[in-house]
This record gives C-alpha cells, sequence and structure tokens, in this order.
C-alpha cells in the first residue's frame, strides 16, 4: 500500500531541474547541427571587399587594413574615397552560396565618418531568367544604414527571406508572371558606401553570417540552364509563345517593346546592333531569314504568305506578327476581315497578333487588327507640334479599347520634299557648288516624335526607312548614330512603354512645358516636352533653364529622379511642397521617374550602365559630324554682320565644348563628358534656330518654301530666293480666284465636296460680307447639331478645290491668296488646310485663327507635265473666309526690271505677260 502511494506520488511529480536541463542540451546541440556561422574578421593579408560598381566619379585614395581602429580582432579593413555626385558606389564581399531563410540575418560592423552606408544583400533566384543577361535574376534586398558617424554600428538584414518574397509582386510587374523566390540563395553582401560628394573614410570589421546546415534538395537549375534533347528543340521552340493581355504584348510571358525598323536588304545582325529587335519585313521570310533571327533572338514581321510550302520542322518562333498591310482604309476593311478569318483557321502553330497600319476607318479596322499601327508625321508642317499630337491622340481614341498601339515614325525627309528642294535648286541660274542637301531628320526631331508618340500611350516604335542603313554615305552613317542612340535610351524606361499603363496629360500650369504620364504598379514616368514654335522644323535651345511643377495624386513616400543617358539623379530639394518637381531642363525631352522602390532605380541604372560608354561615343560622333553639317550656316549671304555673329558665336563655342570633351569620353569620365556634350547640342541648336529664324521675315508661313522646311538647307535658300525675289513672274493662271461671280466661279472648275459619312453639317457660299478684295468672298462653315456625337477630324468633312491648270516639267510656281478666320476653330483638327497637288497634304499650310485677313504664299516646282490643282479643306467646327487667290509661272531667263515680292503683300500682281484672271 506505501509503495503504490510511493509510486504515485512520483508519477505525479513534475520534471526535476536535470531532467530540463538534459533537454535544452539536447535542443541546443540539435541546433548547432542546423545552423553553423560564417564569420570573418578581416585577419587575412587581402582586402575582402571590392568595389563593383558606381553611378557617378570616385577616386579610391586608401584601401588596406588598419590595426590602430579595430572592433575585434588585431585589424579591420580601411576604405578612404573621394566621391562625385552620385546615388551608389557599391563594394562587394563574396558569400557562400547559402539558401535563403529569415534566419540567416547577415551583419557587418562598420565605422565612417558620414552617415547613411548601407547593408545590401545580393539575392540570386535559379528558377528566374533576366530577359537582360539571360542568366539567373539577381535582386538587391537591403538591411539597415549607417546612423552613428564616428562610432561602430552593426548594421544587419532582417529577415531576408521576407523581404524578397514582399518583392516578388514588383518583380514581376518587371520581368513577368514566372518570377519566383523559390530555392533563392544569397551570393554576396554590399555596402552602398555613398552618402555625400566628398571624402568618405570606412572602417569595416567583423562579419556574420548564419549558415544552414540543412538545406533540403540542392539548388536546381532553371529549365534554360538544363540540358534537351535535341529531338525536342523544334517542337518547343516552334511553340506560339506570343499573345496580348488588357494591350500589352507578352513574348514568353514577359512585357514586350518592340523597336522596329523597315527592312531594306541589310543583314539582320547590323539592324540588332543598331538596337533593334524586331524586324518589319516586305516580303515572307526565307528559311536563312528565320534561322538568323531565331539565333539571334530578333522577331521579325512578315507578311502572312502562307501558301509558301512549309516543312514540318520549319521553325517560325521568330515571326511576331502577321503583317495585313501598310496603307489600310476604310474600303479595305472586306479584304481585312477575309485574311484575318484564313489565318484563325491555320493550325496553332502559325496563330500570331495581326498587325496593320491604319489610314482611315480606325474603329471598324481595329476590330480585325489586334495590334493597331498609326503613321504619324508631325515634321515639315504648318502644323505646330503640339496640335499633331492632339491629332495622334484622337486618332488612338478612335481605335476600339484594349488594341495594342504601335506608331510609325520616319527617320529620313519625305521624297516629296527632297525632290522640291533639289528641284527649286536646279530651276534657278545661281546655285551653290558642292552642296549636297541633306536627307535625315535631326535627332532632336526625331527623339521628340518618339518620345510623344510613346507619351500618348503607344507601345511599340517602328521607324521608317527609305534607303539601307548599311550604306557608307555620310547621311546614312548619321542617321545610323541617331537611331542607336535613341534605342539605347529606350531601353531605360523599357517597363513603362511595354507594361504600364498612360495616364494622359499633367495639369501643370505652364504653357511653356507639356507634361505626361505613364505609370506602373511602384512607380510612374513623367515626359516633359517644349512647347516653343516650329519645333516640327527646328528645335529651340534649352538654355538650362529652371522649371517647376506639381504633380497631383503621388504618394508621398515617392521621390523624383532624373534620367539620361549618362545617369540617374536624384532631384533633391524639390519635394518641399510634397508634390512639386524641380529641374533644370536639360534637353526638349526630359523624363523624371518617380518612385520609392530601390529596385526600380537598380533596373534604370543598370540599363544606363550597360549603354552609357557606348551612348557617350555616339553623341560625340553625332555632333562631331554635325559641325561639318551646320558649318555652311556661318557662311550664308547676305547677313547682316550682327545676325552673323549671332550664328558665329554659339556655333565656335560648340566647337570649343565638343573639343573639351574628347578627352572625358576616351577616359570614360562620363559625368563631365555628358555635361560637355549637353551644352555642345544646346550650342548647336542656338545656331540652327537663329540661322533659320533670318527666313521669317520673308515669309508668311514656314512651309512657303521648300528649303526652310529644314535647316542644312537654308544656304540654298538664300540664294534662290534672292533670284526669285528679281525674277519675273506670268500672269495670274488661276481662273475666277476672286470669288466674284458664282457662275464663273463653277464655269472655271472649283467645285465643293462632302464627306458622305461626316457627321458634321457644312455650307459654302460666296458672301459679301467683309471680302479682302472686290465684292464678295468664299465662305466655309462648318458645325454639328446638339445630340451630335463628338466628330473626329481625322478626315475633313468639307473642301473645296479649284480649277486645273496645265504645267510643265520644271515650271516654278507662286501660289498666293488670303484667308480670314475671325473667331479660333474649334477642335484638334488642322483647321484651313489650303494644299497643292504637288506638295500635297504633307506640305501644306494650316490656320486655325488669323488678325484680319491673313495671306499664304507657296512656292512649287512642277515634278512632271500634267496639272496643278488648289485645295481648302476645313478641317475644324467655324467659318474661315478665302479670296484673291492666284498663281503665277516663273518666266526664266529674262532680266528683272520690276521685281515682285514672295509676300503677298500689294493688292495686285505685276505681270511681264498679259493675261486674264
Amino acid at each position: 500500500m506505501r509503495h503504490a502511494k510511493r509510486v504515485k506520488r512520483y508519477s505525479e511529480r513534475p520534471f526535476s531541474v536535470g531532467w530540463w536541463l538534459c533537454i535544452v542540451i539536447l535542443f541546443f546541440t540539435y541546433s548547432i547541427s542546423l545552423f553553423g556561422q560564417v564569420q570573418d574578421s578581416f585577419e587575412s593579408a587581402e582586402v575582402a571587399w571590392h568595389r563593383v560598381d558606381s553611378d557617378g566619379q570616385v577616386i579610391t585614395t586608401a584601401h588596406r587594413h588598419d590595426q590602430q581602429i579595430v572592433h575585434h580582432g588585431r585589424q579591420s579593413e580601411y576604405l578612404e574615397l573621394i566621391a562625385g555626385q552620385s546615388t551608389h558606389i557599391h563594394y562587394a564581399y563574396n558569400t557562400p552560396q547559402v539558401r535563403l531563410i529569415d534566419e540567416l540575418n547577415p551583419y557587418v560592423w562598420v565605422r565612417a565618418n558620414r552617415n547613411h552606408v548601407q547593408i545590401i544583400g545580393t539575392v540570386v533566384l535559379p528558377r528566374t531568367l533576366d530577359p537582360q543577361t539571360k542568366k539567373p535574376l539577381q535582386v538587391q534586398v537591403y538591411g539597415d544604414a549607417y546612423t552613428m558617424a564616428g562610432s561602430w554600428q552593426k548594421l544587419t538584414i532582417p529577415k531576408i527571406y521576407s523581404q524578397l518574397k514582399s518583392k516578388v509582386p514588383s518583380l514581376r510587374s518587371q520581368h513577368g508572371p514566372d518570377v519566383s523566390a523559390g530555392q533563392a540563395y544569397i551570393t554576396n553582401v554590399m555596402l552602398n558606401v555613398y552618402s555625400a560628394p566628398g571624402k568618405l573614410q570606412l572602417w569595416i570589421d567583423e562579419f556574420e553570417m548564419q549558415n544552414p546546415s540543412v538545406t533540403g534538395n540542392d539548388v536546381a537549375p532553371a529549365n534554360y540552364q538544363q540540358n534537351r534533347s535535341p529531338d525536342l528543340v523544334g517542337s518547343s521552340e516552334n511553340a506560339n509563345q506570343i499573345s496580348i493581355q488588357e494591350s500589352v504584348l507578352l513574348v514568353n510571358g514577359f512585357p514586350y517593346m518592340p523597336k522596329v525598323v523597315e527592312h531594306n536588304g541589310e543583314p539582320l545582325e547590323f539592324l540588332q546592333s543598331l538596337g533593334f529587335n524586331t524586324i518589319a519585313l516586305k516580303q515572307f521570310p526565307t528559311t536563312q531569314q528565320l534561322e538568323t533571327a531565331r539565333r539571334l533572338g530578333l522577331k521579325l514581321i512578315a507578311p502572312p504568305n502562307l501558301s509558301t510550302e512549309l516543312t514540318a520542322t520549319t521553325n517560325l518562333s521568330p515571326i511576331l506578327c502577321w503583317n495585313l498591310g501598310d496603307h489600310i482604309q476604310s474600303t479595305d476593311l472586306s479584304s481585312i476581315k477575309n485574311q484575318t478569318s484564313h489565318l484563325n483557321q491555320k493550325p496553332s502553330q502559325y496563330q500570331r497578333p495581326t498587325i496593320g497600319t491604319i489610314q482611315s476607318g480606325f474603329q471598324d479596322i481595329s476590330r480585325y487588327t489586334e495590334i493597331c499601327q498609326l503613321t504619324w508625321q508631325p515634321f515639315f508642317s504648318g502644323l505646330s507640334i503640339e496640335h499633331s499630337t492632339q491629332q495622334l491622340l484622337q486618332a488612338i481614341g478612335e481605335l476600339r479599347r484594349g488594341r495594342n498601339i504601335w506608331v510609325k515614325v520616319p527617320s529620313q525627309i519625305p521624297e516629296v520634299v527632297l525632290h522640291q528642294q533639289h528641284a527649286l535648286v536646279s530651276s534657278q541660274t545661281e546655285r551653290l557648288t558642292q552642296k549636297r542637301l541633306s536627307t535625315i531628320i535631326s535627332y532632336d526631331q526625331l527623339s521628340m516624335a518618339v518620345n510623344r508618340a510613346l507619351a500618348t500611350g503607344a507601345r511599340g516604335i517602328q521607324i521608317q526607312s527609305l534607303s539601307r542603313l548599311d550604306q557608307t554615305d555620310e547621311d546614312t552613317l548619321q542617321r545610323r548614330r541617331i537611331l542607336e542612340r535613341i534605342n539605347n535610351e529606350l531601353d531605360t524606361i523599357g517597363p513603362w512603354i511595354a507594361g504600364g499603363t498612360t495616364t494622359g496629360q499633367v495639369k501643370v500650369n505652364r504653357s511653356d512645358i507639356t507634361v505626361y504620364m505613364t505609370q506602373t504598379t511602384r512607380a510612374r514616368l513623367l515626359w516633359i516636352f517644349s512647347n516653343d514654335d516650329y519645333q516640327q522644323i527646328v528645335s529651340s535651345p534649352t538654355k538650362y533653364r529652371e522649371i517647376e511643377f506639381k504633380v497631383s495624386g503621388v504618394p508621398v513616400t515617392y521621390r523624383p529622379y532624373q534620367i539620361n543617358y549618362s545617369g540617374i539623379k536624384r532631384l533633391r530639394g524639390s519635394r518641399e511642397a510634397s508634390n512639386m518637381v524641380s529641374l533644370t531642363k536639360e534637353s526638349n525631352v526630359t523624363r523624371i521617374v518617380l518612385t520609392a522602390d530601390p529596385l526600380v532605380r537598380d533596373f534604370i541604372q543598370r540599363q544606363i550602365y550597360q549603354h552609357r560608354t557606348r551612348t557617350l561615343q555616339l553623341t560625340y560622333d553625332l555632333l562631331q559630324q554635325e559641325l561639318v553639317r551646320l558649318e555652311p550656316l556661318t557662311q550664308i549671304h547676305p547677313l547682316k554682320a550682327k545676325t552673323k555673329q549671332s550664328i558665329m558665336l554659339p556655333y565656335t563655342q560648340a566647337q570649343s565644348s565638343l573639343q573639351k570633351a574628347r578627352k572625358h569620353v576616351s577616359t570614360n569620365e562620363w559625368d563631365v563628358a555628358y555635361q560637355l556634350l549637353s551644352q555642345t547640342e544646346d550650342l548647336l541648336r542656338q545656331t540652327r534656330r537663329t540661322a533659320w529664324n533670318q527666313t521669317q521675315g520673308t515669309q508668311t508661313q514656314p512651309t512657303g518654301n521648300p528649303l526652310t522646311l529644314g535647316v542644312t538647307s537654308l544656304p540654298e535658300y538664300f540664294v534662290t530666293e534672292r533670284q526669285l525675289r528679281s525674277s519675273n513672274w506670268s500672269a495670274n493662271q488661276l481662273k475666277a480666284g476672286g470669288m466674284e461671280n458664282l457662275k464663273q466661279v463653277q464655269a472655271a472648275g472649283w467645285q465643293h465636296h462632302r464627306h458622305p459619312h461626316h457627321v458634321v453639317q457644312s455650307l459654302v457660299e460666296l458672301t459679301p460680307h467683309f471680302p479682302r478684295e472686290g465684292t464678295s468672298s468664299l465662305r466655309l462653315q462648318a458645325w454639328t447639331t446638339q445630340n451630335s456625337i463628338t466628330p473626329s477630324f481625322l478626315e475633313a468633312p468639307v473642301w473645296i478645290t479649284s480649277g486645273k491648270i496645265p504645267v510643265q516639267r520644271g515650271e516654278v510656281l507662286h501660289i498666293r491668296g488670303w484667308v480670314n478666320i475671325t473667331e479660333p476653330l474649334q477642335h484638334h483638327g488642322d483647321g484651313l488646310v489650303v494644299y497643292d497637288s504637288i506638295g500635297g497634304i504633307g506640305m501644306a499650310d494650316r490656320f486655325h485663327h488669323t488678325t484680319g485677313w491673313q495671306p499664304f504664299s507657296l512656292i512649287r516646282v512642277a515634278p512632271a507635265n500634267g496639272s496643278v490643282q488648289l485645295t481648302f479643306a476645313l478641317m475644324g467646327l467655324g467659318e474661315v473666309s478665302i479670296d484673291n487667290v492666284t498663281i503665277q509661272k516663273q518666266i526664266p531667263h529674262l532680266t528683272n526690271t520690276s521685281p515682285i515680292p514672295l509676300t503677298p503683300a500689294s493688292n495686285s500682281f505685276p505681270t511681264t505677260i498679259p493675261g486674264s484672271p
């Protein structure tokens, strides 16, 4: 009985202290078996930390061991450097490749003379391929920042795996939906030692990190690292990996930004070296082209000539999309429907999105083209760049929602403009010898057009190319430099273009700039454009002016960064008013990124680093050639001495600035080189603008003379204009241009046209109200009813054509007249468009509002025997009046005794041959 009680009493007694001590010892022993330690007190003879990258100038003045100032052991590692303006200077310590868990807790002790040194862990995601490097994606995870200047402080990366997992959504927005944190491991620990420009002294001591001994399975290589059977390559690579989701074009699951160029027979490798990732072919690709594109990783656009014999092993994986046509109009709707129906019946390996370049019928055609391309030619026109951008936005708005939109822009002066320039120079007896007119569009203009198109919502850019890019003439070499530089700059903002959302124009309450915004999940991109006059012909100097504006709805944690081809610069002191952005404008296109995510900054920085050296060299070569191209502007005669000096001064300053930049470009001193190159660019802008402004005293509109539609043709303009002024001219060849009698007007061949399907109402009549001369003028009116939908002015609702005037090849014509628009025309159409059948609408004069009667003047050269006809198209709501329209012909090889001005300032036109109006 006593024994039973004793047993029961022992059974109810809790564990003794000895038992608990045994359990603790066993648990501690097991923990030690699970976790080892990676330790380094930097006691070896060699330094352990090494610089891996920086985005500014840095000079290392000392890097050694220090036995005087230590935290643990006999010595620490000492670093002394002098830094320029930067955002980061990274020094790395290579660690064992340890699987990521929260308990790693890597830390290091540091002491510095300045705050803000920060510890960063570099983590590798073995299951995720970086599309740029074709290697496993590397991610930076941030830890503590140094805050105890002059004292030792422990910097740790806490909960490193949890931090990585929180970044996965942001990473997927940048790199695609397949980003995975599985099997991630750490590869090194870095210190961002940059805090501010100046001298930094840094001591590093006692690094430690837990090393789990039980890690499960080894890290498996990603699929692209594994060996595949050659038998499987054909079937897997020929699979269709191209799709469009919510207007985003996906290639192998990643958002894709197409940088397209038209193919004119150049090797595909050559076009890829200029930065293009997609080639637009005119015919179905050959087997060799398909194989070359697959090997290079290029994408192809081609017409769907699927009747071509294809073997079962033909690899169509390089085909990005099928091109249904480059000039699709509303009348082509039935043909487009049939093509898409035919393609939809093809086997899956032939299925691709369809693309079409739409000219009219935007809403209907876009039902059958998943990628809609718009041709945009904002240059060499009387329409301002701002109005032209609004027209592009209107065209985009008429496409079906959810369509992937590309914009095609020219890289060369249109053929009709070049022909008119050459024909006008050749028509005169006095010419400049050994001078070839330029055929290319300048970097400033092309960059402005590309960036404006992307800011309005385009997800791809196609460069229109009329000739081969592998030719060796100076114009082609310069065009190559321009295109490669633009492509390099586009890579920096690729994620916004490929997968971002355009929010439209930002209201900034400023008339000198226009701001657009594109946003992703964790960052916003601002595009800032100058609104100077006549940018469609010549850019204006920025003169490094300060600008400031507010951006509404930006999170208070976001910070602004200005990006250019040299680096990313934090706009310090620009957030006093929470959402205020202030900067110094360095070019006519400025890009600002607003973000609080270091991954965004790191991505931009990587892209800049990848291209920086090459882009600096390209810019130097481009400016060197531009000095040669602009040198004739300094020799224009006759110009006033003061005017000539205003052209010569910035030109010589540009020469000096570029000469200084040469050394810094060759030694990769990026910041200094960038400043000098930017200064040179702006001085050349000033040279161009000053020279071009001299033409405005003799022209009513910049499009009047084809030689004023560029800058390098200005020397020819002044020589030709002097001869035109001193020429004799025929009588007026256009009948009934005085608009005095309706029967005479109709008998002379003037006709009134209306768009058959346009919602706008119109009226055309002769009116006695306020004529320019005589008793009446021609009035055009356009209006809408109260309940009608908002009209589109991408096509004219009403237009007037004159009678046809016979011409002979080479005849020089002077077309003049007067227009009056008392109230500004409504909507973002072209306004009143005045053009002739020789120059076409691309060389038209455009008017939206006039102060009383305003003249227009067009100089044209007949390209062939035939006729010329005038058109007055009203592309806006309102009322316009037209009067005193004339066409005269230059009489060659006669001595002039009565010169006539090229501006229609006088009421009558002097003639040397009698004729009837």
